[in-house]
């Protein structure tokens, strides 16, 4: 199995276990600002996911997901699907919003040195932000 698949499934299983926020609707108006169509809360988060793309450790687990989003998928199992995602993409750098649905979930493409992936993510509303879904796919070229 090369390492392409792999990841994808791996990756599925985030989906797999949060099926109540699989949908991001409705993206904002495209003559929007980039900046302007993250949230705060939704910034910190997908700044959060690159700092695992590059460095998956526990403690950054712990300070990225929610407590449901670990109950549903073990830290451990986190900590597998990142060091893939690291190992498949390489350096992850930059960002940017595909679509974003209020305060609180967004899609985000996310450049890597070998590809892209596209980041589906819901946050809990109160601070820390805390990730309460996220799907990690692939990203069409």
């Amino acid at each position: 199995m090369t390492r392409q698949p792999l990841f994808c499934v791996l990756a599925a299983l985030l989906g797999a276990c949060c099926p109540a926020a699989a949908q991001v609707p409705a993206s904002s108006s495209a003559s929007e600002p980039v900046s302007a169509m993250l949230s705060p809360g939704l910034g910190e988060a997908v700044g959060r996911v690159q700092s695992l793309l590059a460095d998956p450790n526990d403690a950054a687990i712990q300070t990225t997901f929610s407590p449901e989003f670990l109950a549903a998928i073990p830290p451990d199992k986190v900590k597998d699907i990142f060091t893939h995602a690291k190992e498949h993409l390489g350096s992850c750098t930059k960002e940017r919003p595909v679509q974003v649905q209020g305060e609180t979930s967004a899609i985000v493409r996310i450049e890597c040195e070998r590809g892209a992936l596209t980041a589906s993510l819901v946050i809990n509303p109160m601070a820390p932000h805390l990730l309460d879904y996220l799907l990690l796919k692939a990203a069409n070229p």
